[in-house]
């Protein structure tokens, strides 16, 4: 018997105390490119055991095979004599250095069949109607800038900013005359927080929405006029202000979301950013500082940023920012924060970035034979810290906003992480068929949105998606659509949990996950042979149509007009309305049902167990 070098969990995830243990960037980088090479090494495995048979001879038999433990993996096998061992030896080191035979979908394969059918529709909400008449002077008031100011404190990202300066420079610029003009970029700062605060401030205001839109976009072309004179000053304040207004006219939530828009102000941030070296910050400064600190969280900020608008443009690199260049260590609180969840929250949602940019999520291949030990990968690496596990299963839960909304926001990531690891799995003529024969109806709704908001015509391109000929056979296909069903019920869950306690809006917006889950809902009951999780899809879809309501009654967005559109071309809702907890036990008890037919992927689900901590 033989043990290979034991295979620890990363010294990053050891650490349970984000505050009092430091996170350097180098060292979870080496460990991340370990962990890289070992998933490699494993994936292996089973290839090797397979073509060993067929690699010794009559004369000296040598039969071996790998047995994976969860902190080791052994070699079995019958040799008695020093030549059988180097035979065992040899094989395996051409083994190793023969290229894997096994299908491994390319890095972005699940987005280049979903990428063009998700993208009309982000394209679309980024849509605002642009006034014709200017009513800024009889609706702005000094008093409105400063509610925005202390909306984006107490809703908004502003742990990168020092707070108590703000506040002074808002009072200073705002009661002050001649104040605006002789401190331009503070005023630049202030405006591009009024361009991303005015719709929510006047949400919580209860005030009219249509004239919130028109202020957002008042406040971007003042903040945009003075932007113009700043656009060559390296200065960090000017960079936030870019930064904050590459949003528009999105709010405040899409600074650190998954649904982010490549502009180009952020683009323009991101190399600025990087030309004033703040990718080499921890190369350069031993000590923290209150400002250092707050400069590295506008760093991860801004990796974040250009991650998720490369992805959703089905960027190959991952974005402007190279991880090999990337010197800049893990966000942490400081001494003077009395609360520490929402820093150790960043820190959590930033290495989860990071793992994706490095595109250790899709380091291993899904199949029925190495599921259980992609499982053991994600339990030790990607698991979310005890101080934020929830347990999703309870049906008696009751929500809190100061104690669940960090973790139900991570618990989201993970569930959006995982949805796009498992696409590639899905065969790839569920997309095709879906993109065919929703062409018409797409094409003609798109059109007819954009002529009512822009008031001039506008197209999309067909959505005509890459031929791939990859086929399963029933078994295969069973299982990863138990797989991907199980994640996006799960994030349904969340979606639900999060519009629960945060009616405003003020830290999620549920938009991006109702578009993401109610499209493939559609997409896997149009395609799939199984009634059972068919009925979950037509469940779910009923569940998402609620979650859909309730975000109109607090937003402005023109991606809702066009799933009311779908939701009523898909019969949905139907006349018999269900109450959302029992729609949530029917589906519950359905995929209970689907996951006790794969006893080996879940083994603990059928133990009637119902307090269990859903594991991601």
């Amino acid at each position: 018997m033989l043990d290979q070098e034991h295979i620890y969990p990363p010294a990053y995830v050891r650490k349970q105390n984000v505050r009092t243990q430091s996170v350097y960037i180098d060292l979870f980088l080496k460990e991340a490119r370990q962990l890289l090479r070992n998933a490699d090494t494993l994936s292996n495995v089973d290839i090797l055991e397979k073509e060993s048979a067929g690699d010794h001879t009559e004369e000296e038999s040598v039969l071996w095979k790998f047995d994976i433990h969860d902190n080791r993996i052994t070699l079995n096998t019958n040799i008695c004599t020093i030549s059988g061992f180097e035979k065992v030896i040899e094989l395996l080191r051409k083994k190793a250095q023969q290229p894997s035979s096994r299908h491994r979908p390319s890095k972005r394969t699940h987005y280049s069949l979903f990428h063009p059918i998700l993208k009309p529709i982000f394209e679309l909400s980024n849509t605002l109607y642009k006034p014709t008449v200017n009513i800024f002077n009889h609706h702005n008031s000094i008093q409105l800038m400063k509610h925005c100011v202390h909306s984006f404190i107490r809703c908004g990202y502003s742990f990168f900013l020092d707070v108590p300066s703000l506040i002074a420079s808002t009072e200073k610029i705002l009661s002050q005359p001649g104040a605006a003009q002789e401190h331009t970029i503070e005023t630049l700062l202030i405006l591009s927080i009024c361009t991303l605060m005015i719709r929510h401030t006047i949400t919580h205001h209860g005030g009219d929405l249509e004239l919130a839109d028109i202020l957002t976009h008042t406040y971007h072309h003042q903040a945009h006029q003075i932007l113009q004179n700043l656009f060559d000053v390296h200065d960090m304040t000017v960079v936030q202000s870019m930064f904050l207004l590459s949003v528009y006219p999105q709010g405040h939530i899409h600074l650190l979301s998954p649904y982010r828009s490549n502009t180009f102000l952020l683009n323009m941030a991101i190399r600025m950013a990087l030309s004033m070296d703040i990718h080499h910050l921890d190369l350069h400064y031993n000590n923290t500082t209150e400002q250092v600190e707050r400069v590295r969280r506008f760093a991860w900020m801004l990796l974040c940023a250009d991650y998720f608008a490369a992805w959703n443009e089905d960027d190959q690199n991952c974005g402007l920012i190279e991880v090999s260049e990337w010197h800049v260590d893990f966000p942490r609180p400081l001494p003077t924060e009395i609360s520490t969840q929402t820093i150790d929250y960043f820190s959590h949602y930033c290495r989860v970035i990071m793992h994706r940019k490095m595109d250790l999520f899709g380091c291993t291949l899904k199949s029925p034979n190495t599921w259980g030990l992609d499982e053991h990968y994600y339990s030790i690496h990607f698991d979310i810290p005890d101080k934020f596990k929830l347990n999703l299963l309870n049906p008696h839960q009751v929500w809190n906003k100061s104690s669940d909304l960090e973790s139900l926001l991570l618990y989201e990531l993970y569930s959006h992480t995982q949805i796009f690891a498992q696409l590639p799995l899905l065969p790839p003529h569920y997309f095709t068929v879906f993109a065919s024969e929703e062409e018409e109806f797409r094409q003609a709704n798109f059109s007819d949105l954009y002529q009512q908001i822009t008031r001039s015509s506008s197209s999309i391109p067909s959505t005509h998606l890459p031929y791939t000929s990859l086929e399963y056979d029933m078994e295969q296909e069973f299982h990863y659509l138990v797989g991907c069903m199980t994640i996006i019920n799960y994030y349904t869950l969340i979606l639900e949990a999060l519009a629960s306690i945060d009616h405003n809006g003020c830290y999620h917006n549920p938009i991006y996950g109702v578009v993401l889950t109610s499209l493939l809902y559609i997409i896997i009951a149009r395609s799939c042979p199984d009634p059972e999780i068919r009925s979950v899809c037509h469940i779910n879809l009923h569940r998402t149509y609620c979650l859909l309501i309730q975000t109109k009654l607090a937003r402005i967005d023109p991606a809702i007009l066009f799933l009311e559109r779908t939701f009523t071309k898909h019969n949905i809702p139907s006349k018999k309305e269900i109450s959302t907890p029992t729609l949530s036990r029917r589906s519950h008890d359905i995929m209970r049902s689907l996951q006790s037919k794969l006893p080996y992927l879940y083994k603990s689900y059928d133990d009637g167990n119902d307090e269990k901590v859903m594991d991601i």
